[in-house]
């Protein structure tokens, strides 16, 4: 039992020193590692580097559909906007041939690793993400509410760095 006791502190102090250092890792909290801003070209102590109202994880650097937070787990290089150089942009391989583009599958939030994320016998492709009655496949409809990046984006006024006017 003592023996079980050693092994199981052991243990847990090996695990609270990984869970600082991943704290640590983000210090902007913009969900990228410093190793991905690194890889990014992104400032690892600000979460919105070129100040676009975008934070770093979601800029798309390459410009070719996927956003630089699932660039780095797909594996792909978001400063490329074809990183296998096969002549298709990284969003618009299909790299689980479910017949949703990388792209597509990051908006609907799906894995572009697997063809049926969710594991229901469901392809990606034929899931409903939100509801409307359109497998993802076919729904070229924004109506999730939500404000994606190409849509308008205006900063909040919490920034500071705005200037006043006290004419």
């Amino acid at each position: 039992m003592t023996r079980l006791l050693l092994v199981l502190a052991a243990l847990i102090a090996l695990a609270v020193p990984s869970v600082a250092f991943s704290r640590s890792s983000d210090p902007d909290h913009d969900t990228l590692s410093n190793r991905a801003e690194r890889l990014s070209h992104t400032k690892i102590h600000d979460a919105d580097s070129n100040n676009n109202c975008i934070r770093d994880d979601n800029e798309d650097s390459d410009h070719d559909g996927v956003d630089n937070d699932n660039e780095i787990d797909e594996g792909t290089n978001p400063l490329d906007a074809d990183s296998n150089h096969n002549g298709v942009r990284d969003g618009r391989e299909d790299a689980d041939r479910d017949h949703l583009s990388n792209a597509r599958e990051d908006e609907a939030g799906t894995q572009p690793d697997d063809a049926d994320s969710d594991n229901d016998g469901v392809s990606d492709a034929r899931e409903d993400e939100d509801g409307d009655g359109a497998s993802n496949r076919v729904d070229a409809r924004d109506d999730d509410g939500d404000q994606d990046e190409h849509e308008a984006n205006h900063c909040g006024d919490d920034s500071g760095d705005h200037e006043s006017n006290d004419d």
